[in-house]
């Protein structure tokens, strides 16, 4: 489209289709499944959302300004900037908190707050406060645990954004050392009985 929106669509009823957006947020090759789809906008890079095979699964992502949705379809999936096994929305509001609705995810569910951590407060349906809610960061995404009776959760980002501390590589074999990329250089060995 002429301001820079880009839309792939596998209208196969049985085959995939891989995919290489070039000017998109994903760098990397999107396989999408029968009636997958992908979006992008090429020139605000702000707006990417997709139906496609995440780790061989189908799922379903779109991250924008003031939104972001994820939903893993059943299983566990991380997305650039969420990772969900159920339904997992998040309201990106002005004043820079975020509330986070999941829906039927049982296993897990996390946010990127550009680097932040974050204090979290459960929710009612009312949007009552309840009570706090503990949170953990991993790999750039901030993890919240679930809180009984919590509808949703309001995260405040705190403290100086930081850029996560990742290894080049997504997978190791047992015994090999992988470089984490993080500020001070370190490495981590796999044990060999891995």
């Amino acid at each position: 489209y002429r301001e820079g929106m880009e839309v792939w669509v596998n209208g196969h009823p049985q085959e995939t289709w891989t995919i290489h957006p070039s000017d998109g947020p994903s760098a990397s090759p999107v396989v999408l499944p029968p009636f997958g789809w992908y979006a992008c906008d090429t020139k605000k890079k702000d707006l990417v959302g997709l139906s496609a095979l995440v780790d061989g699964r189908r799922a379903d992502y779109v991250d924008g300004p003031k939104y972001t949705y994820g939903n893993g379809r059943g299983h566990f999936a991380r997305f650039e900037r969420a990772a969900c096994d159920g339904q997992l929305i998040a309201h990106r509001r002005e004043d820079g908190k975020v509330e986070l609705i999941p829906v039927e995810c049982e296993v897990g569910f996390g946010i990127g707050l550009d680097g932040h951590s974050a204090e979290a407060i459960a929710l009612d349906e009312a949007g009552q406060p309840i009570g706090p809610a503990e949170t953990r960061s991993s790999r750039g995404l901030v993890f919240v645990e679930p809180v009984q009776d919590a509808f949703s959760y309001l995260l405040t980002p705190k403290g100086e954004a930081t850029a996560p501390a990742v290894s080049a590589p997504l997978t190791a074999i047992p015994g090999e050392t992988i470089a984490t990329g993080g500020s001070a250089g370190a490495t981590v060995e796999i044990p060999a009985d891995a």
